[in-house]
């Protein structure tokens, strides 16, 4: 079976790091693998595609640009797919114009990512979006709560819909760290991490608000963003800068969560939780925001507060550093509970999807007929 995985980049984030992760594992599991980005960048999860013999393909121009259905047209009718699997927006849209200019023959399968998106707020563009996931074989929603806000924005496309929870390479978790606090951030004080783009909807301003009513903690901030200058002079007008350590885009999200005492991420928005689901697979508590998709990760293994409510997230924040016990119980149970979101079981559920959408059709009936059958 010969898959290509589209993007729009391998820049960090929980989206990018499924791709890499899903097609190293196809890859073991006998599929053949090709990645095609609109934008290469260097990133170090291209390295690291590269160092798992992953062809990255395409990476050039702007990512929002319709000349990148001549990068795609182009390469799908030099190799032909059996399966076109693609993720995020606007490469959503470019693959399926550039499918239909050459006839690909290849099914496509897109991954919705997250609960909503900026674009579904404009809803001039319903009509766009009904069309382009008409285009596609199935949709492959993350969560629950993904699959729900799917279903409400784009009606009729059920049957096409399935639930396959992300899953993270476990063996990459809960290992020494060798990092060196005190050089890191000059600090032997408690240790709060978030590891996430700096961007509206992860919603750091209610942390760094309840990060203000809490003394002696500080917080580490992993991840870059448009909201990088907002959010440090937020932390200065609340009086807590030398508190708040704004480390920018890390690769070494494992080293860092092995010095880290609690996790949080209070994202007003999140249609799965990557790096929630790290951080319990590192043994470490988490607090979350109680919004679809997260809730579904975490279940019972950590402490969840109203999305934007900094005062219940101080209460969560106050409470784990005074109980010792709660801690204890917390990583525990955050790590069985990791256990049961393997990357490899995310490979094997993408890989048997691949396959009913493959199943030879009836005459006259198209890839998207073998899904619903």
């Amino acid at each position: 079976m010969r898959v290509l995985q589209v993007i729009d980049s391998l820049a960090t984030g929980g989206a990018e790091q499924l791709v890499v992760d899903l097609s190293t594992r196809l890859k073991s599991l006998g599929a053949d693998v090709d990645l095609f980005l609109l934008r290469a960048q260097g990133t170090s999860l291209e390295r690291l595609a590269s160092n798992c013999d992953l062809p990255v393909l395409g990476g050039s121009g702007v990512i929002y640009s319709p000349w990148q259905i001549r990068h795609l047209a182009q390469h799908l009718s030099r190799v032909q797919y059996d399966i076109i699997h693609v993720h995020l927006f606007p490469a959503q849209l470019w693959s399926c114009v550039a499918a239909r200019l050459v006839a690909a023959p290849g099914c496509l399968i897109t991954t919705e990512h997250s609960t909503t998106s900026r674009r579904r707020r404009n809803r001039a563009v319903r009509f766009l979006d009904r069309w382009m996931y008409a285009q596609y074989s199935a949709i492959v929603c993350n969560s629950e709560g993904t699959a729900r806000n799917f279903a409400e924005w784009v009606e009729g496309a059920s049957d096409r819909t399935r639930v396959i929870f992300n899953g993270i390479d476990l063996g990459r978790f809960g290992g020494k760290s060798p990092l060196d606090t005190q050089h890191l951030l000059d600090t032997s004080g408690p240790l709060i991490l978030c590891t996430a783009s700096l961007r509206a909807e992860k919603d750091h301003a209610t942390l760094l608000r309840a990060v203000a009513m809490v003394g002696g903690l500080h917080l580490m901030l992993a991840g870059s963003g448009p909201l990088a200058d907002e959010l440090r002079e937020l932390s200065r007008q609340l009086g807590i800068a030398k508190r708040v350590h704004f480390l920018g885009a890390r690769d070494d999200i494992p080293d860092l969560l092995g010095i880290a005492d609690i996790y949080v991420q209070p994202s007003r928005v999140e249609g799965f939780g990557i790096a929630v689901l790290e951080a319990m697979a590192a043994g470490i508590p988490v607090v979350t925001s109680a919004i679809p998709g997260v809730s579904e990760v975490v279940g019972q293994a950590g402490l969840q507060f109203p999305a934007g409510n900094e005062r219940e997230l101080a209460k969560c924040l106050t409470r784990l550093l005074a109980d010792a016990d709660l801690r204890c119980k917390l990583s525990s149970q955050g790590r069985a509970r990791a256990a049961k979101f393997s990357i490899d079981q995310t490979a094997r559920e993408h890989l048997s999807l691949y396959e009913t959408i493959l199943r030879a059709p009836k005459p006259g009936s198209s890839c998207r007929d073998s899904l619903a059958s």
